[in-house]
């Protein structure tokens, strides 16, 4: 008797305890969330998702994740494996339908936490909703004066620019709960939308809003059509603000003729950005002049991307015979360059065919001979000797 009584007495912890470890294991949510967001496993998550939408008493987070997982299963085609495309469609549809404000607000959360394969399917939800409904975008607009939502920003950039109504994100530049950086980047989008219809209602914006705004709004108008707008873009391209001058910058390489003296100028100005639209523009508009100002700025420029950007522009510049030499000059920097990074942009110039052209038509320099040196000799980074390496093979081929 006393035997089976301790028996039952150990029995009894183990089923209770066995209840608890039921309790503190993952919910269908959490199976669900993780099989979707975690591993894209969107099949699995579904019937996790549809068993927490039934148990929970809040609904925002398995409806919204649903969504997401109805419009992957899709795009992916499992729903055909599955032979459920017509059901998901349908789901899919209702769904999308029925998408309120807070389940939006829940989607942008997520939007923001970056998550792979799925982000095309989010910003297609969003894309969507605002066709079906358009004054949803104003959920959109809104999260940008939402701290928690930052991290979702180049997202909500390209949905707003493939959504494509200007007007109220023209309307969100009269709104004080917005801060300057945040116009600024509305004003950015409005311009890609390029819709000229605005332009009126966008001139009216101009006269109402602070000087780094309205500078950028003339940039935006000239990128909209309005040519005559290029003398006040060339003017801003003199303030004592930073950011006046990175807005005028950036209509650079949207003139239909280069404005080559400002062009020059800006690439001694001391805002990186302002330099960099410089020598993007200069890719385009190439001139003999610029070709030692680019190289001081891919030898000694303190921003890495002005640095990277002067590949393109030297290689256009060499294209269009303007750079006489250059070859010669690069090969002698090798020597002098310390940082590996620098050596690679060197190299990668060096790569282009119209370089690879003037070294084999310097014989008394005999630069394929000084390459092949440096490459034995002095070289000791494995990634630059891998690039120098596919220097000298091109060269050998050739």
């Amino acid at each position: 008797m006393t035997k089976y009584l301790l028996a039952a007495c150990v029995l009894i912890p183990l089923v209770l305890n066995a209840g608890c470890m039921d309790q503190l294991g993952p919910t269908p949510y959490e199976l669900g969330r993780d099989k979707l967001l975690g591993s894209a496993l969107t099949i699995q998550a579904i019937g996790h998702l549809r068993q927490s939408e039934e148990k929970r008493e809040r609904k925002v987070e398995p409806k919204g994740l649903l969504l997401i997982a109805y419009y992957n299963a899709l795009t992916t085609g499992d729903a055909g494996t599955q032979g459920k495309s017509a059901e998901y469609r349908k789901e899919k549809a209702k769904r999308l339908n029925e998408l309120n404000n807070e389940e939006m607000a829940f989607l942008i959360d997520i939007l923001g936490q970056r998550h792979g394969v799925l982000q095309k399917d989010l910003s297609q939800i969003f894309i969507d909703k605002v066709a079906q409904s358009p004054e949803k975008i104003e959920i959109l607009i809104g999260a940008y004066g939402n701290e928690r939502y930052d991290k979702a920003h180049p997202e909500l950039n390209y949905i707003l620019k493939e959504i494509g109504l200007s007007q109220p994100i023209i309307d969100a530049l009269g709104n004080s709960e917005f801060s300057e950086v945040i116009k600024l980047n509305f004003v950015r989008i409005i311009g890609e939308i390029n819709d000229p219809s605005i332009i009126p209602k966008l001139e009216m914006q101009k006269q109402k809003s602070s000087g780094t705004v309205a500078a950028s709004i003339v940039s935006a108008l000239y990128q909209l059509g309005k040519k005559e707008y290029k003398s006040d873009i060339l003017v801003n391209l003199t303030s004592s603000d930073p950011t006046i001058r990175i807005s005028a910058a950036s209509t650079f390489s949207m003139f239909e003729e280069p404005a080559t003296k400002e062009m020059l100028a800006s690439l001694k100005d001391p805002t990186g950005q302002v330099r960099m639209h410089a020598v993007e523009a200069l890719t385009k508009f190439p001139t003999k002049d610029a070709v030692g100002m680019l190289l001081d700025i891919l030898y000694n420029d303190v921003d890495e991307s002005a640095k990277q950007l002067t590949i393109n522009a030297l290689v256009a510049h060499a294209e269009n015979g303007l750079a006489k030499g250059l070859a010669k000059i690069l090969v002698n920097q090798l020597y002098k360059t310390e940082v590996p990074k620098d050596r690679l942009r060197i190299i990668a110039i060096l790569r282009a065919e119209r370089l690879r052209r003037q070294i084999k038509a310097n014989p008394y320099d005999n630069l394929e001979f000084q390459l092949s040196e440096f490459f034995q000799e002095k070289e000791d980074n494995d990634m630059v000797k891998a690039q120098l390496s596919k220097l000298l093979n091109d060269l050998d081929a050739s």
